[in-house]
């Protein structure tokens, strides 16, 4: 998910703006959102809570990976909670702009889940959602002109991916937040590995 298509996604920005923005940022380097406020088209204000949103999701599909693999430790990959634990990552896979990983994801929970509990099984039907949810994100995205997923809510807004925004370089996201963050004392999250996720998705 990028940030340009993040501010697309909540209407404070249209993809023509979004367009005219990053030909500036060819022309004049600088940062897509630094070039956004220039052209008056964000606050900073937008910027920053938009930046915040970006993070939180990044951090959600890794704090569900995380999980995942614990799970899959110590419980083995076939345990059923190791499987619902695959639809809570298809979920934060979807609202973070990544249908088709969310697809395969939840799908390796269906037939699991299906195996070892029956399709009556709560879970079950979860995993059945799951895979609607991701078939449904992945359709919005063939279906869209340009290939693009259609916003999915998340985070206090919809939120879609592009990978042609090659703006919103991930050292703009943590020069903001984290060393904020760190001079109150808190306790953050690793941040390369989600720079990582961040970095390989532009």
């Amino acid at each position: 998910m990028q940030l340009g298509e993040l501010l697309v996604a909540r209407n404070l920005i249209t993809r023509g703006d979004l367009s005219v923005a990053l030909a500036r940022q060819e022309a004049t380097g600088g940062r897509i959102g630094d070039n956004l406020i220039a052209m008056g088209l964000i606050s900073k204000r937008n910027l920053d809570e938009a930046l915040r949103a970006q993070y939180a999701l990044a951090k959600a599909i890794l704090d569900a990976e995380d999980l995942l693999a614990k799970s899959k430790r110590i419980l083995g990959n076939s345990d059923p909670k190791t499987n619902r634990i695959r639809c809570r990552l298809a979920s934060e896979l979807i609202a973070g702009g990544r249908p088709g990983e969310a697809l395969s994801v939840a799908q390796t929970a269906q037939s699991r889940l299906l195996q070892r509990l029956g399709p009556e099984h709560q879970w079950t039907k979860e995993a059945v959602q799951a895979v609607a949810d991701a078939t449904a994100a992945v359709e919005g995205a063939a279906a869209t002109p340009d290939g693009l997923p259609e916003p999915v809510i998340g985070f206090g807004g919809p939120i879609i991916e592009s990978r042609s925004d090659k703006a919103a370089p991930v050292v703009e996201l943590t020069a903001r937040f984290v060393p904020s963050a760190a001079s109150r004392g808190r306790r953050l999250a690793p941040v390369r590995p989600i720079l990582g996720v961040l970095a390989g998705h532009r």
